[in-house]
């Protein structure tokens, strides 16, 4: 638990700067440059509790080979391609989602950084820490199903209070967009 709060702790320190120091800036160059840094959060924090620990085998780390590589290559290619699609439904269509990153009012750059957070960094860093290390951990000192469990009950409050929040941006955004 300690560690998820400091992974939150650390997401918000990189933020804050964000959100209060960028003055004129595209509100969704803004959303997605918070993305970026609320999942670069999770990964330093992940990273620097394995960097205190003595036993470098906790998380394995293994050099994948060309049919791995090309498995990743197809899955983030395919997750850039539906998280596109899905942004681009939201903004042609009246379609409110929950989660949904202005990616599009930045342009083709925003759009770019909100799939490198949303695609490339976020499901790495998540798994790192939630799976790799908090699960693993707690499995290690209770049982597999007391690390699943515990690695869930810490896993979807983030997820909920960040979606709550997005959605809650959308609806601001779309009462000040004209119809």
């Amino acid at each position: 638990m300690a560690l998820v709060v400091g992974a939150i702790v650390v997401s918000g320190l990189l933020t804050v700067p964000i959100v209060f120091g960028i003055r004129g800036v595209e509100t969704g160059w803004t959303t997605a440059l918070t993305l970026l840094a609320g999942e670069l959060g999770y990964l330093i924090a992940a990273v620097a509790f394995l960097a205190l620990r003595s036993d470098r085998s906790f998380v394995p780390v293994h050099r994948p080979n060309g049919a791995q590589l090309r498995i990743g290559a197809f899955a983030v290619g395919g997750g850039i391609v539906a998280e596109a699609t899905r942004q681009l439904a939201v903004e042609l269509t009246s379609l409110g989602a929950a989660s949904t990153v202005p990616g599009v009012e930045a342009g083709p750059l925003g759009i770019a950084l909100t799939l490198l957070a949303v695609v490339v960094v976020a499901p790495p860093a998540e798994e790192l820490l939630f799976r790799g290390v908090v699960q693993r951990y707690v499995a290690d000192v209770s049982s597999t199903r007391g690390g699943i469990a515990v690695a869930t009950l810490l896993f979807v409050p983030v997820h909920v209070a960040g979606i709550a929040l997005t959605a809650q941006g959308y609806r601001a955004r779309s009462r000040r967009r004209p119809s």
